[in-house]
């Protein structure tokens, strides 16, 4: 495996890790106000 399809690999995992906890934030922002109301 050459150098640069690890880094790419490890930027696609931080990319996921970032956006899935994103999802999580954004979801219970929402469910929060929702839950507020």
């Amino acid at each position: 495996m050459k150098f640069s399809q690890m880094l790419h690999v490890d930027t696609f995992v931080c990319y996921m890790l970032f956006s899935q906890r994103l999802f999580i934030f954004t979801s219970n922002t929402f469910l929060y106000g929702v839950v507020k109301k």
